[in-house]
């Protein structure tokens, strides 16, 4: 993955992601908020541009913005579950609302479900290691965006046993490529890939 380079003048930190690594890692948070969280949704310019706002605004305002992109695509994947398993909790419809530290059923949330992960890891770190990898897995597509790498997260994710990630990571890369790689060969390689395994 090349979204951590050393650069030892950097304040704070002797990591620094470039200018161009740090578009991948928001464009990617974005398309996993919107496969989890609004995937029937179509929204305008301007929600786009405001979550785009927010989201790189969490992550350039952290020491490591690549951990900052880490945290916040695992809790996109806790609130989707929270999403999926509660009836009681419903996404806003308006991103920015979801976005909004005002709305306690908002992306806040999901601080406090991610603050439980990180102490269930203390002890146990590889639990959940297929949601943490499958976060690296999706920004690593969108950098390299090829049939071999595609192929190699589908085997990761097979090997270990991982279904929901290994699903997820199929619509993630078809979402992506549709929409942000007008003309792919990857794209027409998951679909058959899809249709034949």
């Amino acid at each position: 993955m090349n979204t951590r380079q050393k650069c030892p003048d950097y304040p704070g930190s002797n990591i620094y992601p470039i200018k161009e690594d740090i578009e991948a890692m928001v464009n990617t948070a974005w398309v996993l908020s919107i496969r989890c969280l609004w995937p029937s949704t179509r929204f305008s310019v301007k929600d786009c541009s405001d979550a785009n706002k927010f989201i790189r605004g969490f992550i350039i305002n952290e020491t490591d913005p690549y951990k900052a992109y880490m945290e916040y695509c695992q809790r996109v994947l806790l609130a989707e579950r929270q999403l999926i398993y509660d009836p009681c909790y419903k996404i806003n419809p308006v991103p920015v609302e979801w976005f909004n530290s005002s709305n306690r059923n908002g992306f806040i949330q999901s601080l406090e479900w991610f603050q439980k992960l990180k102490q269930i890891r203390i002890k146990r770190p590889l639990y959940k290691q297929a949601m943490k990898t499958f976060c690296e897995a999706i920004l690593d597509i969108v950098e390299v965006p090829t049939i071999d790498n595609f192929n190699y997260w589908l085997t990761w994710f097979k090997e270990k046993d991982a279904p929901v990630y290994l699903i997820h990571f199929i619509l993630f890369t078809i979402y992506y490529q549709k929409n942000y790689l007008p003309f792919s060969y990857l794209n027409s390689y998951c679909l058959l890939f899809i249709i034949y395994k």
